[in-house]
């Protein structure tokens, strides 16, 4: 990477954007994640410089959102199961104790 000296003051997101244009530039293993903040650090030119590493990596978190999702959806179903299931248990629980208590009292069944 090369060496600044001091030319003129710049605000720090335009720093930061021809920054990461620069390691861009310099290295393909460069990653740069943002919400919506694209504009306000200055990113366009990194955007503009690596086309294909932008793509891939929209892919790559459609992906990563589709698994996250699918776990999501996986995590509700067993939490649903594990409430019939309780739900089961504790009506059952429930009528052993009723149960129970007609045998203290000798009426049986």
């Amino acid at each position: 990477m090369k060496k600044y000296t001091f030319t003129k003051k710049i605000d720090t997101r335009s720093g930061f954007g021809a920054g990461l244009a620069e390691l861009g530039r310099t290295n393909e293993n460069v990653v740069a994640l943002c919400a919506d903040l694209i504009g306000s650090l200055k990113m366009d030119e990194f955007i503009k410089e690596n086309p294909e590493e932008v793509r891939a990596s929209l892919g790559w978190l459609f992906y990563s959102f589709k698994g996250l999702m699918t776990a999501v959806l996986l995590s509700l179903i067993a939490l649903i199961i594990a409430g019939v299931f309780m739900s089961s248990a504790d009506s059952g629980y429930k009528s052993g104790v009723k149960f129970m208590e007609r045998l203290q009292k000798g009426s049986g069944a």
